[in-house]
């Protein structure tokens, strides 16, 4: 690898943290008084940002062997004040 090329694969990572990062929501207050809660909602809504999460996620693990991933859905709640 060359050397400015090392350089600019950190910028782009840092580029696809800062992403990734920004397109979680923030919700402070919720369920209740004290708790921030993070909504992945708006990450898994915005493709460019979903695609560097589940990348980042598959290289974190890469050589794991890993056979099975699971995952669960969620039930949007709406609440009337």
């Amino acid at each position: 690898m060359l050397r400015g090329q090392h350089s600019a694969d950190i910028m782009l990572l840092e580029e696809k943290k800062e992403l990734v990062a920004n397109s979680i929501r923030g919700v402070p207050d919720f369920p209740k008084k004290g708790i921030m809660f993070w909504d992945i909602t708006t990450l898994c809504l915005d493709p460019a940002a979903f695609r560097c999460c589940i990348e980042a996620f598959a290289e974190r693990y890469r050589d794991q062997r890993i056979d099975v991933i699971a995952g669960s859905t969620t039930t949007l709640c709406h609440y009337k004040d």
